[in-house]
């Protein structure tokens, strides 16, 4: 079983991701919300994308096996690294500004997937 503070985490991330995709047609990123081309924008799988995270990441916490936190936390840290590349055309170069709000929760997402994964080879 995960420790508690790892499930409230991990579920309060999950809340966070299903709520923005649900708020007036979900938070995008700066770039991503000017691609209104297709039916399939780039915000809308940005949103969609979120949402079933949020899901997962809330169900990962509700069953509080580390297993399945690792898993998912891992999987939105790897998201947040291809945000970050797929969005570089649109910053150039690295501030501060725009290099700390993927950083900031990647890095949490890739600590509580590690502490995970002690927990799964401690056994």
């Amino acid at each position: 079983m995960a420790p508690l503070w790892a499930r409230i985490i991990v579920g309060l991330f999950g809340l966070a991701f299903v709520a923005s995709s649900l708020i007036g047609g979900g938070f995008t990123p700066p770039g991503l919300s000017t691609d209104t081309s297709a039916p399939l924008s780039a915000g809308y799988v940005y949103n969609s994308r979120n949402a079933a995270l949020g899901v997962a990441m809330l169900i990962a916490a509700g069953f509080g096996a580390p297993e399945a936190i690792a898993a998912v936390m891992f999987a939105r840290f790897i998201l947040e690294i291809t945000d970050r590349v797929a969005m570089s055309p649109l910053y150039p170069s690295v501030t501060l500004g725009n290099l700390l709000p993927p950083l900031i929760p990647g890095l949490i997402e890739l600590s509580i997937a590690i502490v995970m994964l002690r927990i799964i080879f401690k056994k």
